[in-house]
């Protein structure tokens, strides 16, 4: 229902509805748990299907322009370490949202976006219950320039790509097999065949 990004185990057996990124970057996990992401896999996912999102892989998440400088831990770490303390729910959740405004925060400093608050407000969510229509999410305000420059950054990046001859043309079409209308095909001579 909600996307989420978490260390998994290689020995675990998947089933669907998982999407498993190589953690060849130590920030990944901050990168994909931030706003910024989730906010982009819901913009440019294929929609909802039972209240559920469905992912688009191929425009979602293989397009998110990742930071070219390394996001900072401090925030990450410090939501992990939460994980394994024994502490009062209301304080836990609290310090969750504290953690995830610093993990955004973190991220927009990677991209280079010094000048975004990652502002968080409990707005109304569509997607929730009749008992919990509301979200502690970003303002709507702060999502939207987020999402507009990533779609700006993905665009950047695939002109140099672009540029550097890695987008070639596309190949031509396969030729029909199938005769032109008025010429006749030529028959298959298999001989003598018995009879079954």
């Amino acid at each position: 229902k909600y996307p989420n990004c978490m260390r998994a185990s290689s020995s675990w057996i998947y089933t669907n509805k998982i999407v498993l990124i190589d953690d060849e970057r130590e920030d990944y996990l901050a990168i994909f748990k931030s706003s910024a992401f989730r906010g982009w896999l819901q913009h440019l996912s294929g929609g909802k299907i039972e209240g559920r999102l469905s992912l688009s892989i191929s425009e979602s998440i293989a397009k998110y322009a990742i930071p070219d400088a390394i996001v900072s831990m401090e925030g990450i770490s410090a939501a992990e370490r939460l994980d394994e303390l024994s502490v009062e729910l209301a304080a836990t959740v609290s310090e969750l949202r504290d953690l995830m405004a610093k993990i955004d925060e973190d991220v927009f400093v990677a991209y280079g976006w010094t000048d975004l608050n990652p502002k968080y407000e409990f707005r109304p969510f569509s997607g929730g219950s009749v008992n919990d229509p509301w979200r502690w999410a970003l303002s709507d305000q702060t999502l939207s320039e987020v999402i507009r420059r990533l779609t700006e950054l993905n665009r950047q990046r695939y002109e140099e790509e672009v540029a550097q001859g890695l987008h070639g043309k596309k190949k031509p079409a396969a030729k029909s097999r199938a005769p032109k209308a008025g010429q006749k095909q030529s028959a298959l001579d298999l001989g003598d065949l018995p009879n079954f």
